[in-house]
């Protein structure tokens, strides 16, 4: 078994997994492959939520993060915010998310010409810990 800075290999079809992860945050695939992840894939290993900066967020308060958080709720695990500000537009969040903070450390502020900062899918139920 494989391993490299925190990820492990995976051997076999892992393109359906690819194709929900589409940001490359918990599967990176060979680069060889024609279609990424026929042949198998690094899983990162971890324990937990997820971090929008593994979908590419920057937390800078100038970048949009926005295809990061929806890449980050896209794989169905609670997302966990670092202590930083991150601009979003209208993130299109999944029924029963759960999005985490670190209270006072963590902010969401509107990006550019966003209509809202996270835009509920159907009105479902989605969990925010850690705010205030």
């Amino acid at each position: 078994m494989s391993t490299w800075d925190g990820f492990q290999w995976v051997a076999g079809d892992q393109s359906a997994k690819l194709a929900l992860d589409a940001r490359n945050g918990l599967y990176i695939p060979r680069s060889t492959d024609t279609t990424p992840g026929a042949s198998g894939a690094w899983k990162r290993m971890w324990e937990g939520p997820v971090l929008p900066e593994w979908f590419g967020a920057l937390g800078d308060n100038a970048t949009n993060d926005t295809a990061a958080f929806e890449a980050a709720f896209a794989v169905g695990f609670p997302v966990q915010m670092g202590p930083k500000i991150y601009r979003v537009k209208d993130v299109a969040v999944p029924a029963n998310a759960t999005l985490r903070g670190i209270r006072g450390k963590s902010w969401l502020y509107r990006a550019s010409g966003a209509t809202h900062i996270l835009n509920v899918n159907g009105g479902s139920k989605i969990v925010l810990e850690d705010f205030g």
